[in-house]
């Protein structure tokens, strides 16, 4: 990937909107203030059929719980709808092992989220 292609894709994820199915007090609630928000869709960017996709976050999301996680469903979607995907978020992970299993379902990057703040942290070599 080159600079500005990189550069233009990590603003893309900045404006990325990060649904999850439940309120920020909900959250609260649950005891969940920091997660990650990780998907396994569109490997590198290269949209998947959907089939494809969902085969890919259905093993995401196995491998997750079998690592303990606790998961809510959320979905990554740009502004303006022309790219969605669904995602996980995802608490009891650490930093590093949520990095790795971004590197083995060949994403680009992963959201680290606490209250009132957000951020992207890439994982390209």
């Amino acid at each position: 990937m080159d600079e500005v292609s990189n550069e233009a894709l990590f603003q893309a994820y900045e404006e990325t909107t990060i649904e999850i199915f439940q309120s920020e007090n909900q959250l609260k609630d649950l005891g969940w203030k920091e997660y990650f928000v990780i998907t396994a869709w569109n490997p590198f960017s290269k949209e998947l059929s959907l089939t494809e996709n969902r085969a890919r976050n259905i093993a995401l999301h196995e491998e997750l719980l079998e690592m303990g996680a606790e998961l809510l469903k959320a979905v990554g979607r740009s502004n303006d709808w022309m790219w969605l995907e669904e995602s996980f978020a995802v608490k009891g992970i650490s930093q590093s092992k949520m990095i790795q299993m971004a590197k083995k379902y060949q994403q680009n990057a992963i959201f680290q989220i606490s209250i009132g703040q957000r951020k992207v942290i890439s994982c390209i070599d």
